[in-house]
């Protein structure tokens, strides 16, 4: 039991040390506007997040202070070193380890019950995701399951690598990007997301469409009928 107690009981005295200009582990010092300009959440949201993945205490960090650095670099992209300081950490190297450890986290714990083919099936798509217009326009009226394949582009920095650089520039958009596929339903519901892919002439939406088939990506043609 003290072993439990000493990680936790050391950090909250390196804390009392110095002042933290953000510290998510004092939610009583917030309110939701204070959650939403960083992480783009609210405070109930936000509590709900990590209260759903498995991560432990450490020395440097706790569960909180992981999630909210991770989603404050998510949403306005500060370099490491801002954040260290945003945060109390000790090093831009500290923050690397907390952000990653973070994202495997919410991947394995979090994401899947919210995204992903597996997270809900078809009746329930019918059932509580279809538009009025959308069913009789497509399906004649029948209660079928509707996705929109949506392809939609996420920036990134210009690599080093030439030939990396090539396969990310669009000639469309003038500059490097990725694109990630989003299979929507009639209302707006993301169902699913697959990629992300190549932004050159190789990858337009038909040949994302026919590799994701060809290849099943993420079981889909065991949802699709």
């Amino acid at each position: 039991m003290l072993d439990d107690i000493r990680p936790d009981w050391r950090r909250n005295k390196a804390l009392q040390a110095k002042s933290v200009p953000i510290d998510y582990n004092q939610s009583l010092r917030y309110t939701d506007h204070d959650y939403w300009t960083p992480i783009g959440i609210n405070k109930n949201d936000f509590e709900s997040i990590y209260n759903q993945i498995c991560m432990r205490n450490t020395l440097n960090r706790s569960i909180q202070m992981a999630v909210g650095c991770l989603l404050t670099k998510l949403r306005l992209g500060p370099s490491n070193d801002v954040l260290a300081t945003l945060f109390s950490f000790s090093s831009k190297r500290i923050v690397g380890k907390v952000i990653e450890s973070a994202r495997q986290s919410l991947v394995k714990h979090f994401v899947p019950k919210y995204l992903g083919f597996q997270h809900i099936c078809r009746e329930i798509t019918i059932q509580n995701h279809p538009r009025t217009l959308a069913k009789y326009l497509l399906t004649g009226g029948r209660n079928s399951a509707v996705l929109i394949l949506y392809g939609t582009y996420l920036y990134s920095q210009k690599s080093a690598c030439n030939l990396l650089q090539r396969r990310l520039f669009s000639m469309h958009k003038s500059r490097p990007l990725i694109k990630p596929t989003m299979y929507v339903a009639t209302d707006g519901y993301i169902c699913c997301t697959i990629g992300p892919y190549f932004t050159d002439w190789q990858n337009n939406d038909a040949n994302i469409m026919q590799h994701i088939l060809h290849t099943n990506e993420k079981e889909i043609l065991s949802w699709l009928k």
